[in-house]
């Protein structure tokens, strides 16, 4: 019996993007995921597989995502303790996010500040911090 293959997510991710992006030349969906599988050394139903998933994580087919299933099935914990964060921490964050209300004054005023540092970082061509020239490249005379 073969060793099932196991792909990197960078090559699961290429794989999902050229189907993505070839689809338009092919008649079917399929048509293109029996195409790029060839190239990547996979079969088509393994790709149709990694295809769907991608769909459903960024919203585009309806389901579960594989976050949320985690999320249900296991909890925050595991994830937390890889991290090594608190889960009450990650769950006053969650809150947060879903109630603004909740986040201190000074994130509050924070997140009222960025559209005007993002309208001076764009005035200013999109460049952040002090300007460094040829005086950067000569040594320091003490």
């Amino acid at each position: 019996m073969k060793k099932p293959v196991k792909y990197s997510p960078e090559v699961r991710e290429r794989a999902v993007r050229l189907v993505t992006e070839c689809r338009k030349d092919h008649p079917s969906q399929w048509a293109a995921i029996e195409s790029i599988a060839v190239k990547i050394g996979c079969s088509a139903a393994t790709l149709h597989t990694w295809v769907r998933r991608h769909e459903t994580d960024t919203g585009q087919r309806p389901g579960v995502t594989t976050t949320e299933a985690q999320r249900e099935t296991f909890g925050v914990e595991p994830i937390c303790q890889v991290l090594q964060i608190a889960p009450s921490g990650y769950r006053r964050h969650a809150a947060q996010q879903r109630n603004p209300s909740l986040r201190c004054a000074r994130a509050r005023r924070d997140e009222s500040l960025i559209p005007q540092i993002e309208r001076v970082w764009q005035v200013n061509l999109q460049v952040y911090g002090a300007r460094q020239g040829l005086e950067a490249d000569e040594p320091r005379r003490h």
